[in-house]
């Protein structure tokens, strides 16, 4: 993966833990992780008193694909995991 490609994708992983905040509100507790998801939210339930899980895997651009360890992933976590793809509002080689 070229340099850009890199600033690309972690641009996108910043703004989506952005919005993977906003999604979940103010008590989720969002944590990157690591290999075959890019961040955990973890939030607490009071009606059940559990506390839930969802992972995030970022995709930057219209074309990313995921990795075979990443649809694995997806696979065993079910609707816990969610494929998040992103566009950037600007251009990151003016960065």
């Amino acid at each position: 993966m070229g340099r850009k490609s890199n600033r690309i994708g972690r641009a996108g992983e910043d703004l989506a833990r952005i919005r993977i905040g906003i999604r979940e509100g103010m008590a989720a507790r969002v944590t990157r992780t690591g290999r075959g998801h890019d961040f955990k939210a973890e939030r607490y339930n009071p009606f059940t008193g559990a506390t839930e899980t969802t992972y995030y895997e970022v995709k930057t651009g219209p074309n990313a694909r995921q990795t075979p360890l990443q649809k694995q992933m997806q696979e065993e976590l079910g609707d816990d995991y969610e494929v998040m793809r992103v566009n950037l509002p600007f251009n990151p080689d003016l960065y």
